[in-house]
């Protein structure tokens, strides 16, 4: 379901969904403040904590964005982990090595993990390490411990309490609006004033009031998602993202927000035939890879990747089938950095 789609839906429904929406914040404020008067444990790792995270329900960007921090940590000298909840993933372990920062390839399934770990293992392979647990605390001081890492990222942590950050990195997909189930916020806007850095998707086309309302006060950095080329099985070479303008295609999603996929892809002037939305972490079954052969009658077949790593092996190796990969710009890179080297030098253990 689409932002917009969720936000008719919901005003048809809003008398019936004020109760629960407030009910809903309370729960929110009285968990964080029983947490805040130290009645409920927030533990402190050995290395520094940053949280990528936001307010909303939905896509904001995370999973890319997680991916770039741990390039450009990498970049810097340090040896960042990435732990994560695993979310939809089956395992049953305390704790996962999805990858160990070494291998060339996650050590597991993205059905096993869940598919954004494992994508993300999949973009750091050989590079850093990414753990799933459910005590993300002892994830962080396994890492310090047996992996060498000095800085943990945590993915979707802002309302992560459990655990102490050193710096709270939350992304705005510019949507937010409501509290849910009125609206798709999990948290109201104030609770923005925790965040160290704000960051806001350039890829939607409009903002919501809120949005609006927030950057006449604030002037977050600001990051651009961007295709950066199409792939497939690793047989295959990749080709330029502009390879399948005015080819007949049918995009396939899964994902918090495809629309931003499809936008993606009118952009890119390919003819779509169809877009085949599944609601975000579907498991593909036969009877949907059957459905998307039948439907694409001989034209291309394309993923995000997210979905990519979820096909079976078989699909994946299809001549019409590919994945488009993106990467993400960040304004003032350079800049959010060293603000964040900074933040992470003079916050230590007060969050």
């Amino acid at each position: 379901m689409t932002s917009k789609t969720h936000s008719f839906l919901c005003a048809l429904a809003s008398p019936f969904l004020l109760v629960p929406s407030i009910g809903y914040s309370l729960v929110q404020s009285t968990w964080r403040k029983i947490h805040e008067s130290g009645l409920a444990e927030s533990l402190k790792s050995s290395i520094p904590v940053v949280s990528v995270g936001n307010i909303a329900i939905g896509g904001t960007g995370k999973t890319p964005f997680v991916i770039y921090l741990a390039e450009e940590l990498l970049k810097k000298g340090f040896n960042p982990c990435v732990v994560s909840r695993g979310y939809k993933g089956a395992y049953t372990e305390e704790m996962v090595v999805v990858h160990d920062g070494v291998s060339l390839n996650p050590e597991m399934e993205a059905s096993y993990v869940g598919d954004e770990p494992f994508l993300m293992a999949r973009a750091l392979a050989g590079k850093s390490p990414v753990i799933v647990g459910k005590d993300r605390h002892q994830c962080v001081e396994f890492a310090a411990a047996n992996l060498m890492c000095d800085i943990a990222l945590l993915d979707d942590g802002f309302q992560h309490l459990r655990l102490r950050r050193d710096v709270d990195i939350v992304l705005l997909s510019g949507q937010e609006d409501q509290m849910f189930p009125l609206g798709l916020l999990r948290e109201p806007m104030s609770a923005l004033s925790r965040a160290d850095l704000l960051i806001l998707n350039e890829n939607e086309e409009t903002y919501s009031v809120k949005i609006r309302n927030l950057l006449t006060s604030l002037k977050p950095y600001r990051f651009r998602s961007f295709p950066v080329c199409l792939s497939g099985d690793e047989n295959r070479e990749a080709k330029p993202s502009s390879y399948f303008k005015d080819q007949k295609t049918l995009l396939v999603s899964a994902i918090a927000n495809p629309q931003r996929f499809r936008r993606m892809a009118e952009n890119l002037e390919w003819k779509i035939t169809n877009h085949i939305i599944y609601r975000d972490h579907h498991v593909y079954r036969s009877t949907d890879l059957t459905r998307m052969v039948r439907e694409a009658r001989g034209s291309y077949i394309v993923f995000t990747e997210k979905d990519w790593v979820k096909l079976p092996r078989e699909f994946q190796q299809r001549d019409e089938v590919y994945f488009l990969r993106i990467g993400i710009e960040l304004s003032e890179s350079e800049l959010f950095l060293n603000q964040l080297l900074e933040l992470l030098n003079i916050n230590g253990s007060q969050k």
